[in-house]
């Protein structure tokens, strides 16, 4: 009877022990690689703790930082192409987060690269073309030229030995460069780059 207890009590053990086995092991919602561990083996982790970071080579998201002129355009679910070390795919557009940067007046534009049999690797280079619905000359200034007044995008030009301030709309960055677009500006306008800030309009310079 001693041994039938002592039986009952070790398969009791056993079966607690394969439980919280398992509650301690932790499973992958998708088969992967993991590019960065972030514990060691003994650690004692919190709930909720991060483990390690698992890359899914079968699920490639692309984040794209468009302007404004073209973020509008954009449709959801519409695939588009996309190149990655000059080689074409196609990629479905998750879309675009409301929330863009300041300073380079950009959105993020989400996108899903389709299946394909090609690795592909965190941080890659990825370029696309999009369509506009019509065209316009721009021109090309050094970003310092564009500045804020009055909570418009502005550049100040030299005529007739004095500052003009004219408004202009920003297509985009690239760089220390800014492509800009005003009707009333033409190639050949001196615009002003340093000290810009201190200008006032019909004020004289030399």
């Amino acid at each position: 009877m001693g041994l039938e207890q002592r039986l009952i009590s070790l398969e009791s053990s056993l079966l607690a022990l394969d439980i919280e086995k398992k509650q301690k092991t932790l499973r992958a919602p998708f088969s992967g690689y993991i590019s960065q561990r972030e514990i060691e083996i003994g650690e004692w982790l919190n709930q909720g703790s991060l483990v390690a970071l698992l890359i899914n080579p079968y699920k490639i998201d692309i984040t794209i930082h468009l302007p404004s002129a073209y973020i509008t355009k954009v449709h959801q679910g519409k695939v588009i192409n996309v190149y990655i070390n000059n080689k074409n795919y196609k990629a479905k557009i998750l879309g675009a987060l409301l929330s863009g940067n300041e300073k380079t007046r950009t959105f993020p534009l989400r996108l899903r690269l389709l299946k394909s049999k090609d690795k592909f690797f965190d941080g890659m280079q990825v370029t696309l073309s999009l369509e506009k619905s019509s065209t316009k000359d721009v021109l090309l200034i050094s970003r310092d030229g564009v500045i804020k007044r009055f909570g418009k995008d502005v550049v100040f030009i030299i005529k007739n030995h004095k500052a003009k301030m004219i408004t202009v709309k920003v297509l985009s960055f690239q760089g220390d460069k800014a492509a800009i677009y005003a009707a009333e500006l033409k190639v050949g306008d001196k615009v002003v780059t340093k000290g810009n800030e201190r200008l006032l309009p019909n004020q004289e310079v030399k």
